[in-house]
């Protein structure tokens, strides 16, 4: 079983070698909760969905960012919520927005763990080689990104040329990746 963790780093099993390796991993969350400030007047009466809009945007730099939809009637409420959707690589994304104070201080996280593939393809493959010995290439689809649910597993292909195995990636809090072949 091989696991991946931003804060724990890279750990697996050497079965074949009977011991455990440690070694950096590669972050494959995209956007954390993020606050942005005063996205309303102090006299405002309601919360600045298109000032929220560019920041959601600005926050998925360097992704192509082709859509963000937020709400423009929200009224400013400290512990209010609401949603605005985004859609970041051609990946539906569903921002959650929670109200830091009456002011229109807010801070959004996307719901669910935003994965982006290729990291998650360069961790199994540099650890297939570490472990194995030999190059394999991965395949997760076509999307540059995935949303998932901390618990989800899904599958991804290796290949080294003449045979072709699963690894199942089951997704972690805060981006962690746990894989096994």
């Amino acid at each position: 079983m091989y696991t991946t963790d931003y804060f724990k780093g890279f750990m697996f099993n050497d079965q074949r070698l009977g011991r455990r390796r440690r070694r950096p991993m590669v972050r494959s969350c995209i956007v954390a909760g993020v606050a942005v400030t005063a996205l309303s007047a102090c006299s405002a009466a309601s919360i600045d969905a298109a000032k929220l809009e560019t920041a959601i945007e600005a926050k998925f730099d360097p992704y192509a960012v082709s859509a963000v939809t937020c709400p423009d009637d929200v009224k400013p409420e400290k512990g209010g919520a609401f949603t605005c959707s985004a859609t970041v690589e051609g990946t539906d994304v569903v921002m959650q927005v929670t109200q830091d104070d009456d002011k229109g201080n807010v801070s959004f996280a996307p719901k669910g763990e935003l994965l982006d593939v290729a990291k998650i393809s360069d961790t199994v493959k540099s650890g297939i080689k570490e472990q194995l010995g030999f190059d394999v290439t991965v395949d997760c689809g076509s999307s540059k990104l995935l949303l998932k649910q901390t618990g989800d597993t899904f599958t991804c292909s290796t290949t080294d040329g003449v045979d072709t195995r699963d690894v199942a990636i089951t997704v972690g809090t805060g981006g962690a990746v746990e894989w096994k072949l």
